[in-house]
């Protein structure tokens, strides 16, 4: 299994695995990090939940806790739950798990974003 680090973080998160960095890219609710020959995508699918695919295919889903978007969380995905399909390495977990707790399971909505930003300022 590879060793990876992670700097978390939703907006600005970094990968290192084995000593090299991985860049990591966003697109609107989707990450990006390419590792190798193989391509991984955290892509949210609602508030707390994304789902995670290597080269197109879906190999996990996570779901994440209120908790991750409290004000002052500073790791996103810490409490995230992940449930693994088969047929995976363990390449994939290490990079699929760093990627969940580095940018968080699923993603705040405008709603939330607003309240967050405004409770943040206030206090």
């Amino acid at each position: 299994m590879p060793t990876v680090t992670v700097v978390p973080d939703r907006d600005h998160g970094a990968m290192n695995i084995n000593g090299h960095n991985v860049p990591t890219t966003r697109k609107a609710r989707t990450r990006t990090a390419v590792v190798g020959d193989r391509s991984y995508e955290l892509r949210s699918t609602s508030l707390r939940r994304a789902e995670l695919r290597r080269n197109g295919a879906l190999i996990a889903h996570a779901r994440g806790t209120f908790r991750s978007y409290a004000p002052g969380r500073t790791i996103p995905g810490l409490d995230a739950k992940v449930t693994w399909s088969q047929g995976i390495d363990p390449t994939d977990v290490a990079v699929g798990q760093a990627m969940v707790i580095a940018f968080g399971a699923g993603g705040p909505g405008a709603v939330l974003r607003t309240i967050f930003f405004w409770y943040d300022n206030l206090s």
